[in-house]
């Protein structure tokens, strides 16, 4: 989940303005939750939460992340319609295989809120999916066990 976290965070920077590009994520317990609604393709995903722990290593790979996305594309993705405020984003994303999607979402040191739809027609294989994902800071201290802790 740390994965989707830091992933999620690196796609909002996408082209950033400055303030996002300077945000980093407040370090220690985090917990998230996620739900998926899928239209197509027989599938079906239940909501999930789980906590994790952001190192200031997730950090430095977010930054990372970022200067790896600033262009208009990224492998076979490109990305349109970009818009960046001081703690949101919102953008289009079209990739190889038929797959489309738009996001949006509002983001702190402390929390990460991300909503988005993604379609994928390949081959006559179509699904429609809906995404909701949101990620609170919780506490400084990583519990032993926790994914993530040291």
């Amino acid at each position: 989940m740390r994965a989707i976290l830091v992933a999620g965070v690196a796609a909002a920077v996408l082209a950033s303005t400055p303030a996002l590009a300077d945000l980093k994520l407040k370090t220690g317990l985090w917990k998230t939750s996620v739900k998926i609604e899928a239209a197509g393709g027989g599938m079906s995903f239940p909501a999930t939460q789980a906590k994790f722990c952001v190192r200031e290593t997730d950090n430095e790979r977010w930054q990372d992340a970022i200067e790896d996305m600033q262009s208009e594309a990224q492998g076979d993705c490109s990305f349109d319609n970009r818009e960046f405020g001081e703690d949101s984003f919102s953008f289009d994303m079209t990739c190889g295989a038929g797959f489309k999607g738009h996001m949006t979402g509002k983001v702190s040191e402390t929390k990460l809120v991300q909503s988005g739809q993604m379609n994928m027609d390949q081959a006559g294989f179509k699904i429609a999916m809906n995404y909701e994902s949101t990620s609170e800071w919780v506490a400084s201290a990583c519990p032993p066990g926790t994914p993530g802790a040291k």
